[in-house]
């Protein structure tokens, strides 16, 4: 199923990857930071992304020991809740 979903129409507009199974949760964990990385996005958009789908990312990172993501120097870390600070790594 994954192949036939990055053949379609969908998959070739998106490079061919629109699906990638793995073989388990840290795997996923590290795919995606790959993919997070090669997009070098300034700005990542989602519904509730600061009060939940990070703090939830970064807490399946530190339970399954993946390197936390860097974030430039221009990150503001007052702008992140308080509750997961800590966990960010920033590069200087």
């Amino acid at each position: 199923m994954v192949a036939e979903v990055n053949r379609s129409e969908l998959g070739r507009r998106n490079g061919g990857n629109v699906l990638s199974a793995q073989a388990s949760e840290r795997a996923l964990l590290i795919n995606l930071l790959a993919r997070l990385r090669t997009l070098d996005a300034d700005v990542y958009v989602g519904h509730n992304i600061s009060a939940f789908d990070l703090d939830v990312l970064l807490h399946r990172l530190q339970c399954h020991k993946v390197s936390r993501p860097r974030l430039p120097t221009c990150a503001n870390p007052s702008n992140l809740p308080g509750h997961f600070q800590h966990m960010i790594s920033f590069t200087k």
